[in-house]
């Protein structure tokens, strides 16, 4: 239920981002209640949220061609999936992205490739 529910956001989010290259954020909030009931060990709880922390504040500075709502998204990925699903999840994703970034070589929103990986997912 929470998973399906987590799908129909992402696709909204899609859609989002597809058009302004921004992602509502409020819709991802109810999800960061994900914490308390996570399959993960309080370790790894911690040290997701200081990787988040850090990347959140690289890419404030930097500028960098990821964005935060993509972070946002990877960081509650990161507390439903275990580390293989994970690390799946995240590849496909960046194999589909990497063609249409060679070709545009401008910013391109990364959450459709994000939601198209995590249907793949979902269904192995």
């Amino acid at each position: 239920m929470v998973l399906t529910l987590f799908f129909a956001i992402l696709c909204i989010e899609s859609c989002f981002d597809l058009r302004s290259q921004t992602i509502i954020w409020g819709l991802l909030c109810p999800f960061y209640g994900l914490i308390f009931v996570s399959p993960h060990a309080l370790w790894s709880l911690l040290l997701m949220a200081l990787l988040y922390i850090a990347g959140s504040l690289f890419n404030t500075l930097y500028e960098t061609m990821i964005g935060n709502g993509d972070l946002d998204i990877i960081y509650l990925v990161a507390l439903v999936t275990d580390f293989y699903h994970f690390n799946l999840w995240l590849t496909i994703a960046c194999a589909l992205a990497l063609i249409p970034a060679m070709v545009y070589r401008t910013r391109i929103p990364f959450v459709p490739f994000l939601t198209i990986s995590f249907a793949v997912i979902q269904c192995l």
